[in-house]
This record gives C-alpha cells, structure tokens and sequence, in this order.
C-alpha cells in the first residue's frame, strides 16, 4: 500500500547536476561560479558567535531585506528572503496558483519547473522556442490561450544563455492577465552595456514578480539563500501567511548581508567570467563545437555528429571533466558548459582538442579531410535543422556547401545556399516580389531574408552578442553594423571594407 498522493506516485523526480568531492575534478556542469565569495563573507563567518545560535534567527531577515534595499533602491517591504531560489517558487505556487490552474513557461527551460508544477497538481504548458532560440512571434497569443496564471521566465534562459529585453518583459506584463514571474538566477553575468534593469518593472507592473539569488555572482552556492522582489501587495502573502517560520537561519543571514554589502567584489567577478565566457567560445569554435551567444555564466555548444554530444560527454567525465548533458529533444545535440577559472577553461580545450584529435588518428583512410574546391580551406560537417550537410570554414566569404553521403561530402557542390541561422537552405523569391532570398524554415520561426547580389544572397555576418543578423547602417559618424535584434540588443560594430569589425 502506498500513501503517497497520486500525482506525486508517478511523477518523476528533480535531477540534479552531479556533485563530487573529489579535489582533481573539474566541475563545469552546474553553473556555479569558479571564484570565491568576498573577503567580507569571510570575515562574517569568522565573526560568527555559536553562542548565538541558541536563539532563533531575525524572522523577516531584517538585515539582509535592508542591504537589499539599498543595493536595488526600493523598500524592504518589497523583499522576501528565502532558503535558495527554489524556496520562492514553491511559495509562489503555494501562494497564487490553485490546483488544476496553469502555469506556462518557455521550452527548453529550468528543469524544476515542471517537477513543481507537478507537486502542486497543475497543469503544464510549455511553449517552444524558435531554433535560434528565440521567442516565437505569437508567444503572447499562446500564452493567453493557455489561460496560464502564473508564466514562469528565466532571463537569462537555461540552459541557452539568450536574453530577453526590458522592453519585451514589459510587453509581456502588460498584455498578460496572470502573474509574470522572471527567474534572474544569472542576470548579473549579462553585458552591462545592454542596459538590462528589471527592477523598473515592479514599479510599473503590480503583477511582476523577480527572483534572485545568491548562489551565482556571489560565490554562495552551498549556502542557499536567494530572495524575491516584487510590488509589496505581492509580498505580503507569501512573507505572513505561506513562508516557513524562520524560513533562512542565523548565519546564511549574515553572510548573505555581507555578500550583498560587498556587491562590487562580485561584479569584478561577472566581468572576468565575462571575458573567459567569448574567449572560451571562440576556441570551442575553432574545433567545431559552435555556442551561440550567451549573457549567462554558462555556454550551449553544439557538438558535430562526427563528435557526438553524450560520447564526448563520458568522454570527458572519464578524465575528471564534468559538463551537463541533458537527454532531451533539441539538446541531445548540445552540452552546456559552465564556465570556469582560466586554467579550468584551458584543460577543458586541451581535452578535447586530444580527444578530437584521437578520432581523427583512429580514421586510417584519413577521409575526413576534405577541402573546398573554390577557396581551398577545409570543410567541415554540420548537423542542419533538415540533416546534415558539408560547409566551408571560410563561412561567410566562402558559402559553397555540399550534401552529405555516407559521411562525405557529395561530388558536386550543393548550389542551395544555406540559412546563417539555422542552416536550413535559402530560397529566392519569386522576381514579382523582389530580389531577396529567404529562408526555408519561415513557417517554423525563421525569418531571415537577405539581399540578391549577382545571383547569389548577399553575405551575412551575426551579432557577437546575441547571434543575430547584423545590419549594415549609416549613422552620424559613417557606417556601421547594427544589431537586427535592436532595441532587445544595442551592439555595433565598425565597418571594415563592407564587413564588420569584430
């Protein structure tokens, strides 16, 4: 006989990332932050009086709210302190969504959600991205179809790294009935002259609700202490009716204050895991795995069949390596990888530049080498969204592409140029509509066009930051690339001899 609640008998549980004690372990699978907390939250620690710990803790976490307060200039009555941000989701469904309501979020997401969802006896509606893992055009008509009251998202995204504006948010919020919740577990890794600020919408919105915490950008993984924000009408509820009674004990209050009091020592953090984030792209691409842009502290490579994502996952944990493979569709393809220290990011190539290599030396014909006939630079295979193909490396000035057979490239050249985005073929529209081409994957989310030039689509270039079409553009000071994305994403880059400057 069992007693457990129906739902509960056959869901499946949360998975959590692998922990390991092991001190020779490379640890990139679960987003936390490669550097320690702050002088400060050592010193709170030290200062810790056991004696103290007889008593029980402050109830509202006074300290810590009032810090709070100040770091993000609003009142500490629109904050509530939880144990880890997963503490607030439960008490926000606890609090707002009854059973059998629905609550909606983006797919793929946090792996939580639907797990909480569950527990609470709710519906579940996921709502795919697109495949460059954007929004889909009618993401508000889907969700309000859904009748969803509480739609749940995490900005950055989990596990892409793609950023949804203010602006967006703001849509969103206003056009939406139910209660909008933004899980900013990694928004401080975001580019700060993207502008990104959030907390504006509290002020606007009585409907928004942000999560924060403290285990990222603040080193405190292991201490779980996280806290929301939120119109106080919203908070009040969840702090005097459904919180647990001395929800965050004495010294997680203490240290989280102190982190908070030490914010800049965190945010020269977010910018050296910044930096190490683009260089650690940039070498992964040079061996084939390409990340799209990432504002978090995590990247999404797409590994090359010829690799294959979860071989190279074992692979690597074999050798102390570890990074999130995730057996779901759309990310059976893909590893996400956390980012580390210099060192940490350095083996992390090291190994699989060997192991790459190790393939190829295994290869005795050697027939993976193949060259394009035009430009002469290598070729390499790419898994596109309708199978895989061959393309040149020298991509975007070289665009020749080959299908594949058997592994190889085909004998002659495949005249259907590809899609920068998603890789599915281009299109030349019909001569009554313009001299354009235009991606074949339109009706499933892809709207890249590009200008005709001399019969062939013009060269395209993507945004460093968020893997969009750059423009090119005229502005006061001469030309420029634009991001097509603008305003969701200011970057610019100069113009080089009509290309741009990265």
């Amino acid at each position: 006989m069992s007693f457990e609640r129906k739902n509960i008998e056959k869901m499946q549980g949360y998975a959590p990332g692998e922990q390991t004690g092991a001190a020779n372990t490379i640890k990139l699978n679960t987003n936390e932050n490669p550097y320690p907390p702050s002088p400060q939250v050592a010193e709170a620690l030290q200062a810790i009086d056991v004696a103290a710990l007889r008593r029980y803790p402050s109830p509202m976490a006074d300290s810590f709210r009032e810090a709070a307060s100040r770091l993000h200039n609003i009142s500490a009555e629109q904050i509530i302190p939880t144990n880890g941000g997963d503490e607030l989701l439960r008490l926000i469904l606890t609090t707002y969504v009854e059973q059998r309501d629905t609550i909606a979020v983006c797919k793929p997401s946090y792996s939580l959600y639907p797990v909480l969802a569950e527990i609470q006896g709710c519906q579940f509606e996921e709502i795919a991205l697109n495949d460059d893992w954007s929004m889909p055009e009618d993401f508000l008509e889907q969700l309000n179809k859904s009748a969803a009251k509480l739609l749940i998202l995490v900005n950055p995204n989990a596990p892409t790294g793609a950023l949804l504006s203010t602006e967006y948010l703001a849509k969103i919020a206003k056009n939406f009935s139910g209660l909008l919740l933004i899980d900013e577990a990694y928004v401080d890794f975001v580019d700060p002259e993207l502008n990104y600020d959030s907390i504006s919408l509290i002020k606007s919105h009585n409907n928004v609700l942000i999560l924060r915490t403290l285990s990222k950008a603040y080193s405190l993984a292991g201490l779980r202490f996280g806290y929301g924000i939120a119109a106080k009408s919203l908070i009040e509820p969840m702090m005097f009716k459904t919180r647990d009674s001395y929800n965050t004990d004495h010294i997680a209050q203490s240290l989280a204050t102190a982190a908070l009091n030490s914010f800049q020592y965190a945010r020269e953090n977010c910018e050296r895991i910044r930096q190490s984030r683009e260089q650690l792209r940039t070498e992964l691409a040079e061996l084939g795995l390409i990340a799209p842009a990432s504002q978090s502290n995590f990247i999404l490579c797409q590994v090359p069949e010829s690799i294959g994502a979860e071989k190279l996952y074992l692979q690597l944990k074999q050798r102390n390596i570890l990074l999130r493979y995730f057996d779901q569709d759309r990310l059976r393809d893909k590893l996400r990888i956390s980012i580390g220290t210099a060192a940490e990011n350095a083996a992390l190539v090291a190994a699989i530049k060997e192991l790459t290599q190790q393939e190829t030396e295994q290869d005795s014909s050697n027939e993976r080498l193949h060259y394009c006939p035009r430009c002469k630079k290598p070729l390499r295979r790419i898994q596109g969204k309708m199978g895989p193909f061959w393309g040149c490396t020298g991509f975007p000035d070289c665009r020749t592409s080959f299908n594949d057979v058997d592994g190889k490239p085909s004998e002659d050249v495949d005249e259907h140029y590809r899609c920068p985005l998603c890789t599915r073929q281009l299109v030349k529209a019909d001569k009554e509509k313009g001299d354009y081409w235009f991606c074949s994957g339109y009706s499933k989310g892809c709207k890249v066009t590009l200008p005709d030039h001399d019969g062939v689509p013009e060269a395209a270039y993507q945004c460093q930051k968020c893997n969009q079409l750059l423009v090119k553009r005229s502005g006061k000071n001469g030309v420029f690339w634009g991001c097509s994305d603008y305003p969701g994403c200011t970057a610019s880059y100069d113009d080089d001899d009509n290309r741009p400057k990265f």
